[in-house]
């Protein structure tokens, strides 16, 4: 159940964060022109999205280019981190 989901997420939470790392929080959503030609044939499985002004956008699909952009926009040369996140694929191409 959800309780237990908590319970694990929370434990290995503490045990990162006794260890000095930190959470960072991410979009949910990118453009899609960035995640384009990144996944090879795994970019048939990105849920594509257009927002009211009818730019293209797609959910995220792993927690890899959030976190690059993370360390961008911060500049971030050295971070002890954990990201737990969803992340959305489709079932099928």
């Amino acid at each position: 159940t959800m309780s237990i989901r908590k319970r694990v997420f929370d434990m290995i939470s503490k045990t990162f964060e006794q260890h000095g790392a930190v959470s960072i929080e991410t979009p949910v959503f990118e453009l899609k022109s960035t995640l384009t030609n990144k996944y090879g044939e795994d970019s048939k499985l990105i849920y594509d999205l257009a927002d009211q002004g009818g730019e293209m956008l797609a959910l995220r699909y792993d927690l890899t280019v959030p976190f690059a952009r993370y360390l961008a926009a911060h500049k971030v040369t050295n971070i002890r981190r954990y990201h737990i996140a969803r992340v959305y694929r489709r079932d099928n191409p």
